[in-house]
């Protein structure tokens, strides 16, 4: 595995092969929390090898797409498929194991452990194969903090434990969700460089980020929710910056 320093990031990834499915795409879902609707047929596909920005603005229903792709929660109705097979219906543990990898806000590590013992749990028994040091190679910031307990981290090297567990679980599909949220500039330019590392390896990207041009710039598709309803998609090429916060204030 090489680092993203040592990888050629800006080389476009390989293009689709005829016939293969796209590895998301969400027809009409709808969600409630309660009697609360958030999601209202809800739309949108994920290539393959490809990134799509999922933007929005606070309480659009972003991080409720999120957990109904990773199966935490159950549509209303509508259908969910990953990689050609309906998986609607699919507990949260089968659609890991199929290749679904969930980065949630608020980083998603075990604060209490140490750096080494979460790199542990988050290598699953299928990957064994894969050495902690090879996955250190993408983070050498971690490996001078193995000893560390994890809660005591900086906040851009919690944000790195977490997406190590991309680099363990083989995933076809990431789900990125505020991964630059309470971080300084400098920082975030060392997880966008992760995340273009992933990207060129072949892995899918549904991201949700605050900082909008960047998530345009690392994107090939645009989807922007309000109030729980897409209202604005398309190539990143063609969506502008001015387009997507005109659809801010809607």
């Amino acid at each position: 595995m090489t680092s993203p320093k040592d990888s050629a990031l800006d080389v476009a990834t390989p293009e689709a092969i005829p016939g293969e499915p796209p590895t998301l795409v969400l027809r009409d879902v709808q969600a409630s929390y309660g009697d609360t609707v958030v999601l209202r047929k809800v739309s949108l596909e994920v290539p393959p090898r490809a990134v799509v920005a999922l933007l929005g603005p606070n309480g659009a229903g972003k991080t409720t797409v999120m957990r109904l792709v990773s199966g935490t929660l159950k549509p209303v109705s509508g259908t969910i498929v990953l990689n050609g097979v309906d998986v609607t219906h699919m507990p949260a543990h089968r659609r890991a194991s199929s290749g679904v990898c969930l980065i949630p806000e608020g980083r998603g590590i075990f604060r209490s452990l140490s750096v080494r013992e979460n790199l542990e749990l988050f290598r699953p028994t299928s990957s064994r194969d894969i050495a902690v040091d090879e996955v250190l190679e993408v983070f050498p910031v971690l490996a001078a903090r193995l000893s560390q307990v994890a809660g005591t981290l900086s906040g851009g090297e919690q944000q790195m434990l977490a997406l190590s567990r991309a680099f363990f679980t083989k995933p076809t599909i990431v789900l990125v969700d505020e991964v630059s949220i309470g971080l300084a500039p400098k920082i975030v330019d060392q997880i966008f460089e992760i995340l273009r590392h992933l990207s060129s390896e072949g892995v899918s990207l549904l991201i949700v980020e605050q900082y909008v041009r960047r998530a345009l710039e690392l994107a090939s598709t645009v989807y922007l929710l309000n109030r729980g309803e897409v209202v604005l998609s398309g190539s990143t090429q063609d969506v502008k910056y001015e387009d997507v916060a005109d659809a801010y204030l809607r």
